[in-house]
């Protein structure tokens, strides 16, 4: 499952130079994505059980991380930083997300075609052995982890209005 954090051999590369870094603060890696078009872009995800991070946190992150990649020196050229929570449609990319977001929809591209097609989109039903279950319109499917390319939740912003409702009503009946 490596591959969904860090997929490229630079990624993997600094990967092992920050892992250890992010974790003494107190995060997780979630996610390494470098891109090296007109403006090369090193931006990696991180988050402090699954709550998401501060502004405050990111600034802490990135200068501890600069130093590590100033010595390093991984990347050839100039290139941007960014440190950043994984956001509301955060990529699943270990074990424990497919885990923890059980319930919940999710989309997932695989690297081969499975059925004629490589998107998928449904409802995660749980991790059996190396594959998660996935809940789509023909039935639950098993997804081989080396198959996955990328795994994203999806969820909306009307999504989260209705749970934050549903939470208020539920407070108001229990504080009746």
């Amino acid at each position: 499952m490596e591959h969904l954090i860090a997929n490229t051999a630079i990624s993997k590369r600094i990967k092992a130079q920050i892992l250890p870094v992010i974790e003494q603060l107190g995060f997780e890696l979630i996610k390494i994505n470098y891109t090296d078009a007109q403006k090369t872009t090193l931006q990696i995800m991180v988050d402090k059980s699954n709550i998401g991070i501060a502004i405050e946190e990111c600034a802490v992150i990135s200068t501890n991380i600069s130093a590590i990649l100033d010595v390093n020196d991984p990347i050839d050229g100039e290139y941007n930083l960014e440190i950043s929570s994984p956001g509301i449609n955060r990529p699943l990319t270990r074990k424990k997300d497919f885990d923890f977001w059980f319930g919940h929809e999710i989309k997932v591209k695989t690297n081969e075609l499975i059925d004629q097609r490589k998107n998928f989109r449904g409802i995660l039903r749980g991790v059996v052995n190396d594959e998660i279950r996935l809940e789509i319109a023909e039935g639950t499917i098993g997804l081989n982890f080396e198959w996955i390319e990328e795994a994203n939740l999806n969820i909306s912003f009307g999504d989260v209005l209705k749970e934050k409702k549903l939470q208020e009503k539920v407070l108001k009946k229990t504080s009746q």
